[in-house]
């Protein structure tokens, strides 16, 4: 499986093609979303008609749900690198939801592994 961030889904709905080439090339029953990324994606919504287009584009991905050791693992993250590395605190929930075994990350800031 592979976990996408917000920046992803934004770049997907402003119809840029290298983007969904890439989750073509992923699939799009292999890709996951974080009730975080979710929030943001809903977040960014312009009016009611864009997020219920985000909402219906969104359900045909599995939602990872925020668990207690996820949000003590982004608090450390905060704490590791929001100096170092200038990670906010959307970044550092993204890296603590995709640190979970047998998932792969896409997120413009880092790589996939």
């Amino acid at each position: 499986m592979t976990v996408c961030d917000s920046n992803i889904f934004v770049e997907y709905f402003r119809k840029n093609n290298f983007i969904r080439l890439e989750l073509e090339k992923i699939g799009y029953d292999n890709i996951v979303i974080s009730e975080v990324v979710q929030a943001e994606l809903f977040f960014g919504a312009r009016d009611k008609t864009d997020l219920q287009n985000i909402a219906k584009c969104l359900d045909i991905f599995p939602v990872l749900a925020i668990r207690p050791e996820i949000s003590k693992m982004a608090v450390n993250f905060v704490k590791q690198y929001c100096l170092s590395q200038k990670l906010k605190i959307s970044g550092c929930s993204y890296c603590s939801n995709v640190n979970i075994p047998r998932h792969r990350t896409f997120h413009a800031q880092f790589k996939r592994f």
